[in-house]
């Protein structure tokens, strides 16, 4: 959807739990950051809604087993273990 482009300036590292972007990881290591709260573009914020729409009413696991299905997600599993 987003014609290739990253959805933000992040790596994500995949593991046996599903994606893993380190940074954010770190920021919520120790519970929620405080963090003052800004909103979107426009642009940005309609891409958004249509990701909420049509994953939002997923849970965490399901999200996960869709990850898991891609074949992009099980390679990189594969040969980076």
């Amino acid at each position: 959807m987003n014609k290739g482009r990253k959805l933000m300036p992040a790596t994500f590292i995949v593991t046996e739990y599903g994606p893993l972007e380190p940074t954010i990881y770190h920021v919520f290591e120790n519970g929620p950051p405080q963090l003052k709260a800004m909103a979107p573009n426009a642009r940005v914020e309609a891409f958004l809604l249509i990701i909420w729409q049509r994953f939002g009413d997923h849970t965490s696991e399901e999200l996960l087993e869709i990850v898991k299905r891609d074949g992009v997600y099980n390679m990189t599993l594969e040969e980076e273990g």
